[in-house]
């Protein structure tokens, strides 16, 4: 490949080699321009891993993905795995009992995930929660796997039918439990002549199982503000306030 000058000049200003500048040297050369995407590592580029898809550990604009290390050429990239008490890589966070901050620094992940230090005098943390089986339900109600709360806000509920799968699944949004439930339209459920149908979801997106609602499960601001991050087991659709 037709290389880059280091360093040229252009409208009376002086670029350093990198991207741009090469583009234009090439362009004005007549020599091929730098491609990302062809395997070859440029030295404008942080990796190529030969496609330009994202989420692989390579971005399609050759830039390292946060929670992944790539090296080589073609560019091979690992996931990075989350720490203690963390989940969701390649965007770890504190799973949703523990709390901290995770920050991402080329190449790990920084910051811890603890457990709620209760019981220590003057740490201002809840250490009994009572009415409830654990600090991980808000809901009025009893958590089962059939019925819904629908609080009486702005966030409301909904449906809505994946007609791309077959067979068929049915999504409803069930903001009071910070969830969304799953089920197959094909289930016998819905063939039953009883009022009301009395089906149950076949899978819970948002929370860990089908006996936990708070957000991101916290009940009372127990590890607010340091939350953890929304995942397919931690869901914040009706938000602390």
């Amino acid at each position: 490949m037709t290389q880059a000058w280091d360093v040229f000049f252009a409208n009376g200003n002086q670029y350093a080699d990198g991207k741009t500048a090469n583009a234009y040297v090439r362009a004005v050369r007549g020599g091929p321009a730098a491609a990302c995407g062809d395997g070859a590592v440029e030295a404008d580029e942080q990796c190529d891993d030969g496609n330009l898809t994202d989420a692989d550990g390579c971005a399609s604009t050759c830039t390292v993905e946060v929670g992944w290390t790539c090296s080589g050429q073609p560019t091979v990239c690992t996931l990075v795995p989350c720490p203690a008490n963390a989940s969701g890589a390649p965007n770890c966070g504190c799973n949703s009992t523990y709390a901290g901050t995770l920050t991402w620094r080329s190449g790990g992940w920084g910051g811890t995930c603890v457990a709620p230090p209760r019981g220590v005098a003057g740490d201002k943390w809840a250490d009994l929660v009572i009415g409830k089986p654990a600090f991980s339900e808000i809901n009025p109600n009893t958590m089962v796997d059939n019925k819904l709360f629908l609080p009486p806000h702005s966030l409301g509920g909904g449906v809505i039918v994946d007609r791309t799968v077959s067979p068929n699944r049915l999504y409803i949004y069930d903001s009071g439990n910070n969830r969304i439930l799953g089920l197959r339209l094909d289930n016998p459920c819905f063939a039953s002549s009883t009022n009301p149908l009395g089906c149950a979801a076949e899978l819970v997106i948002g929370q860990p199982g089908m006996d936990t609602s708070a957000c991101n499960g916290d009940s009372g601001f127990q590890t607010f503000p340091a939350r953890a991050r929304a995942s397919a087991s931690s869901g914040a659709i009706w938000p602390q306030r």
